[in-house]
This record gives structure tokens, C-alpha cells and sequence, in this order.
């Protein structure tokens, strides 16, 4: 049986379902749909043919848990209306208009719903737009705008197995790198759920996404390769981190989301404590480099 949300907090005003969160532009960013009424700068716009009631919503927590915090957003095969299962899911989701430079890294969690009966496929691209503030995505279930740069097809084949064949089964980080720019360039990232012959028992079922963020190149994603070792807890965190790392940890800092130095930690191979008391609540990147690359690890400051 396919899963079916509980509730949405979107609305349908048009045939168009275009959904926008008003709010301040950032340049640098992390987005966990902890809850989807306090979203900014996101728009939905659902293309599918033909349409149906559903857009992205909150994440129902009974289907899967979130990848962290307390939730995260989701859409399903209710984005059409097909008895026949002949219909294609063009449902987008639409980041804020930011600059983008050569090197930024886009990074996000996705999974979709592992059914103990029948698994049904599904299927999710990430496209950029270089249009300024522009979400234009077109007025079809084909078009798409603006958005005419693939970063990413996730099982275009429609497979019914588990990734890197199909789609994930499990929360599944994706780290998306920006590059080919001639300079500062304004634009938006997209997710399109994007599925063909879908209907209450063809193709599409449920998927989630989780922990989106755009980081400057300099704090980067790229994981480093053994011996280094590191990790933090708890997340969140209120008071007290903790930090352990292995003697091959030569810089360790923590960095805000507009890639500033907060603070600038001595490594020690073993248990570091840093009290966060000097920091605002919010999400912060604990970076730690050696010889071999760099690790980031996101955290989370809330008292």
C-alpha cells in the first residue's frame, strides 16, 4: 500500500499550486524542514499532469523518521490524479534566490518509503537556474524554464531497487558541487520530483528530503580519507560539546553559515570539551583538517 501523508500545511490556491515563504535572503544556508510554516524563501509549484491535490509537505513521521531534528519535508503519488497510472509528476521545490560561486557545495539527505509489500519507484532531479531571482519552471509537466541545468538524476530509470540502482531506501546524503561560473552568479537550486506513468498503483510513492544546505567552497564537504578520525555529540547541543579526534587532526574550527571563524580549537588526540555558552542558537559547522582533506561536521546550537 502506498504511503499517503497525513496532512499538509500548503495550500492550493490555482492549478498552478505555487506556494511561496517570504523572508530574507542568505547566501549560505542549512534548511532541516523542522517544521515547513517557519520555511523561508522556498516555492512549490506543482506542473503534474494532471494534477492532483498534494504539493510538498511536512514529512509524516510515522512513515520514516527524519534524517535529524524533529522533521522534515515530503511529497508523494498524490501530486497527480490517474486511475490509469498514465500520468508524469512534475512537482517542484524551489530554493531561495542566492549568488552562487565556483567551488559552493549543495548537500542534501533523500530517501523515499521501503513498503513491506510492493516497492514502487521513484524519482527526483536537482536543477539550477542562473536567472537571477527568477522560478520560472515553465507551465507543463515537461517543461522545465529556467532550470535548464541537471545537477543530479536520482534513478532516472525508474528502478524498483534500493540506490545507487534506484532510489534510496535510507537517508542518503548528496553532495552537489557548483562549478562552470564566470563569476558571482544569482540563482536558485530546484528539487523536482519527477516521475512518469504514476498513479495509485503505478510509478511514485513517497519521498523525503532533509538537511539542505549551500556551504562556501572554503568550508567544503569533501570527506577526508583515513587515518583521521572525528566526531561530535551531543547534537543539538546546549552547553557542553564534546569533540573526539585522533592526533592526525592538525586544524580543528567552528564556522557559522556565512563561513565565518567563531572559534578555533586546539586538536588534541583523545576528548576535547568546548563550551558553546558564547554562541547564538543556531546551525554552525565544526571543521576538522589534516594533510588528508577535511571532514565537516553540522551542529546545532539550542538552549
Amino acid at each position: 500500500m502506498k504511503q499517503n501523508k497525513i496532512f499538509s500545511t500548503f495550500l492550493i490556491a490555482m492549478a498552478l499550486c505555487i506556494t511561496s515563504f517570504k523572508g530574507v535572503q542568505a547566501q549560505y544556508f542549512t534548511q532541516d524542514f523542522d517544521n515547513i510554516q517557519q520555511v523561508l524563501d522556498w516555492i512549490n509549484i506543482n506542473n503534474s499532469l494532471p494534477l492532483g491535490p498534494d504539493t510538498w509537505h511536512q514529512g509524516n513521521v510515522s512513515v520514516f523518521f527524519p534524517q535529524s531534528g524533529p522533521g522534515y519535508i515530503a511529497v508523494n503519488y498524490n501530486s497527480t490524479t490517474d486511475p490509469g497510472n498514465n500520468a508524469q509528476i512534475s512537482n517542484w521545490l524551489i530554493g531561495p534566490a542566492v549568488f552562487f560561486h565556483n567551488g559552493d557545495i549543495l548537500t542534501f539527505y533523500t530517501r523515499k518509503a521501503d513498503s513491506v509489500t510492493v516497492n514502487y519507484a521513484d524519482r527526483m532531479q536537482v536543477r539550477l537556474s542562473l536567472a537571477g531571482q527568477s522560478y520560472d519552471v515553465g507551465q507543463t509537466d515537461n517543461s522545465v524554464g529556467d532550470f535548464t541545468n541537471l545537477l543530479l538524476d536520482i534513478n532516472p530509470t525508474l528502478s524498483h531497487y534500493d540506490y545507487p540502482v534506484g532510489y534510496p531506501y535510507e537517508w542518503t546524503r548528496f553532495d552537489l558541487v557548483i562549478s562552470g561560473l564566470t563569476g558571482p552568479t544569482e540563482g536558485r537550486f530546484a528539487f523536482r520530483y519527477f516521475v512518469q506513468f504514476a498513479g495509485a498503483t503505478g510509478n511514485a510513492d513517497y519521498i523525503g528530503l532533509d538537511s539542505v544546505a549551500l556551504h562556501p567552497g572554503t568550508v567544503g564537504m569533501e570527506e577526508a580519507k583515513e587515518p583521521m578520525q572525528f566526531s561530535v555529540y551531543p547534537n543539538p547541543v546546549s552547553n557542553a560539546l564534546f569533540v573526539d579526534c585522533n592526533a592526525s587532526v592538525e586544524v580543528l574550527k567552528i564556522i557559522d553559515l556565512l563561513g565565518n571563524e567563531v572559534a578555533i580549537l586546539q586538536p588534541v588526540a583523545g576528548r576535547l570539551e568546548y563550551n558553546t555558552s558564547s554562541l547564538k542558537n543556531g546551525i554552525y559547522y565544526v571543521v576538522a583538517q589534516s594533510g588528508n582533506g577535511i571532514i565537516t561536521r553540522k551542529i546545532s546550537v539550542i538552549r
